[in-house]
């Protein structure tokens, strides 16, 4: 049961990494996306366009700004979500090592009781082999 707990938060780990990924690159190509728009606004500062061009460009670097704060806010979100995901799953690796640990002790303890008490059932076998041959 433990195996899967840890397999489960394994795989929830594993697509929360991927989704940060994602995130990442969509915020990284809004990023790219902004500067072409501000280096856009630059060249046309340099000659004379019609103001509605202007108007234009700067509603769509205004535009490009909000878009990337908000990819930037999913993204600050989904690396949030890789570190919960990441303490769950070492959370549930840990358990399973303690209890393979424990386990592993307690087949000890018990192989040795075992043990003993078969040395125990042999001694005394022999024991009464012994007493019963020496009177005859």
């Amino acid at each position: 049961m433990r195996e899967s707990s840890e397999l489960d938060c394994a795989k929830q780990l594993g697509e929360a990494i991927r989704s940060e990924e994602r995130e990442r690159l969509v915020l990284q190509s809004l990023l790219d996306q902004l500067e072409d728009a501000k280096e856009q606004v630059t060249l046309l500062t340099t000659r004379a366009v019609p103001a509605g061009t202007m108007t234009n460009v700067g509603q769509m670097v205004d535009t490009y700004e909000k878009n990337v704060e908000v990819a930037r806010k999913s993204h600050e979100d989904a690396m949030k979500l890789v570190e919960v995901q990441r303490e769950k799953y070492e959370a549930a690796r840990k358990d399973r090592r303690v209890l393979a640990r424990l386990k592993k002790k307690r087949w000890a303890v018990w192989n040795s009781e075992y043990s003993k008490e078969e040395q125990a059932a042999s001694d005394e076998i022999a024991a009464r082999k012994t007493s019963a041959g020496g009177h005859g």
